[in-house]
């Protein structure tokens, strides 16, 4: 057997291909790729989810897990990708109707089904860009440990096969932990904690500013290439989710680095 063995002086640098969320600071959270002339300047960024990685995003029900996944998958069809939203433990009509604007655009695919074989299928002949598994708890058997490394290698194996980013969204317990055991951390490149905001050492003033306005919170606690420990906070809105802040800084809206 002959081994697989380099000189890491002779291995060249790739960086991964990012697709874009529609929001800004998520996708420099998830990673960034900065770009440079002939003459070595830097003259971009390319940033957002890198193609063939997982994602995994967990929160408490009713956070906003779901609808802010939602948002993502107009933003990113309305630039031009392919988004697929699978339903593991509800209808699509029902994520029809969570849907509360007109302008739907045309390329928001769904499939309802918490089988790994529909998966599996549906990615194949749709060639998404962006997948997003709602939720791994509405998997069967998914509290076995074998079943739990299992989905999580097909969904990991199905991002590089495909060469999509597919975003798991799973529930936190009473105590802040994503159900199931530690594999379920294991697996994924991306791990985003969503929590209500954290008003810890914010005075009373700041904090009337956001109560009862339904603002919630995203933090990477694992980040292959990109940054953790940013919080990146959103507000729930009639039609969907918007950024309102971030802990995020360096970067405009034309995508150039400042």
């Amino acid at each position: 057997m002959t081994l697989n063995l380099h000189n890491l002086c002779d291995i060249k640098q790739t960086n991964p291909v990012r697709i874009r969320t529609g929001f800004d600071e998520l996708d420099i959270a998830y990673g960034v790729n900065k770009v440079y002339d002939d003459f070595g300047k830097e003259i971009m960024w390319e940033v957002g989810p890198p193609r063939g990685r997982l994602s995994l995003w967990a929160g408490a029900g009713g956070v906003g897990k779901s609808r802010a996944a939602i948002s993502v998958c107009m933003n990113m069809s309305n630039l031009g990708y392919v988004p697929l939203y699978i339903l593991n433990e509800d209808d699509p009509e029902n994520l029809a109707s969570w849907v509360k604007t007109k302008n739907i655009p045309d390329e928001f695919y769904v499939l309802g089904s918490n089988q790994i074989e529909d998966h599996d299928q549906a990615i194949n002949e749709l060639s998404p860009d962006i997948v997003i598994v709602d939720s791994l708890t509405g998997m069967e058997h998914i509290d076995s440990q074998r079943v739990i490394r299992d989905v999580m290698l097909f969904y990991k194996e199905a991002a590089h096969k495909y060469n999509c980013h597919i975003i798991l969204i799973s529930h936190l317990n009473k105590e802040g932990i994503v159900k199931g055991n530690s594999d379920i951390l294991y697996y994924p490149d991306h791990v985003c904690i969503l929590k209500p905001l954290d008003f810890k050492g914010v005075s009373k003033d700041q904090i009337d500013k956001f109560q009862g306005k339904g603002y919630f919170m995203l933090k990477f606690g694992k980040n292959r290439g990109g940054l953790s420990n940013h919080l990146i906070c959103f507000q729930h809105q009639e039609d969907g989710v918007i950024l309102k802040t971030s802990t995020i800084i360096g970067y405009n809206d034309k995508g150039e680095n400042q």
